[in-house]
């Protein structure tokens, strides 16, 4: 458990699932230099919860959920999230006490 603490990490990993789940990432993530892990991890875990934004849903979850999800402390995600607001990944509206985001799968890829 230290291990990962020492890592940055709030959690350990998640046990491994016999039944895998599956994320769609926008491709321009993968050559963005201004990510960091936390950012890589964030968007995945929004991206997770968006699916696809079928039916006009949002991702609901909240920081501690995505906290969880993601093995990084809570108070880190709102850094990560604003940051890719403001890269143009993510959407965000404020939602009493929380945010619903959505994931911007619209800009074109730099070949």
């Amino acid at each position: 458990m230290d291990s990962f603490k020492k890592l940055g990490f709030a959690f350990p990993p998640p046990p491994i699932h016999e039944n895998p789940e599956y994320c769609c990432v926008p491709v321009r993530a993968m050559k963005d230099a201004r990510f960091g892990p936390g950012h890589h991890r964030t968007l995945q875990a929004i991206c997770r919860r968006y699916g696809f934004g079928k039916n006009g849903k949002f991702c609901f979850a909240g920081h501690r959920k995505l906290s969880q999800d993601t093995c990084l402390h809570y108070t880190n995600l709102s850094g990560f999230t604003g940051d890719l607001v403001k890269w143009g990944y993510l959407g965000r509206h404020k939602n009493k006490n929380s945010y619903l985001y959505w994931v911007n799968y619209d800009d074109p890829v730099d070949e």
